[in-house]
């Protein structure tokens, strides 16, 4: 929008405003169109984790949902721990904003890998690679949240172990050691772990 005539000091309401005008007259993909050359323009700005939220909100709004979560992974990707943009240290309001969504994204997503490790037509590769996915954003939890109440901390507790080791070049724990933990607590969505995670961990535990 500005990248012939250069930024100008009003951009972001130009922005915000046109964008808004797009959303009301049901033009989702302008919109969304907006929003993305804003991040690709400025990727270091406070507005940029701002306007991708609002991507996932006017996909929402529109029912195109199929995406949703390669978009809400993507911005922990962006502006999670482990970012460039999260180690930039930016405003800390825009700071702020970006720990209210990750607190809410990363066991959301990791709840998403769990459950399609789940799906019944899943083979055990697939599913592996799904566990692990989950495990890594339960870790990713962790990190950023490292004094979250104890009822997280114990859902984080039990994906940490073996992918902390796989990060940090350790042995993961024996099976033994982690296991029993789903006997005391319940944090995965149905219950108790299936067989194929079972198997998932005999697969990366060393004994």
């Amino acid at each position: 929008m500005f990248r012939q005539t250069g930024g100008r000091p009003y951009e972001i309401l130009v922005y915000d405003r046109y964008s808004e005008l797009l959303v009301e007259r049901e033009q989702y993909g302008d919109a969304i169109d907006v929003f993305e050359a804003f991040i690709e323009d400025h990727p270091a700005s406070p507005w940029a984790p701002r306007y991708h939220m609002r991507i996932i909100d006017t996909l929402e709004l529109a029912g195109f949902t199929r995406t949703v979560p390669e978009r809400k992974a993507d911005f922990v990707s962006r502006y999670g721990i482990y970012s460039a943009y999260w180690q930039s240290a930016g405003p800390p309001d825009a700071m702020g904003f970006i720990e209210q969504q990750l607190e809410q994204l990363l066991p959301e997503l990791a709840d998403h890998q769990y459950l399609l490790a789940g799906g019944e037509v899943m083979d055990e590769q697939q599913a592996n690679d799904h566990y692990r996915k989950a495990a890594s954003y339960y870790a990713e939890f962790a990190a950023t949240f490292p004094d979250h109440p104890p009822a997280h901390r114990s859902v984080c507790s039990f994906w940490v172990k073996p992918i902390w080791s796989w990060k940090t070049g350790r042995k993961p724990s024996p099976l033994s050691s982690v296991w029993p933990m789903t006997t005391r607590r319940t944090p995965y969505p149905g219950g108790q772990p299936k067989p194929a995670m079972r198997r998932f961990w005999h697969s990366v535990s060393i004994q």
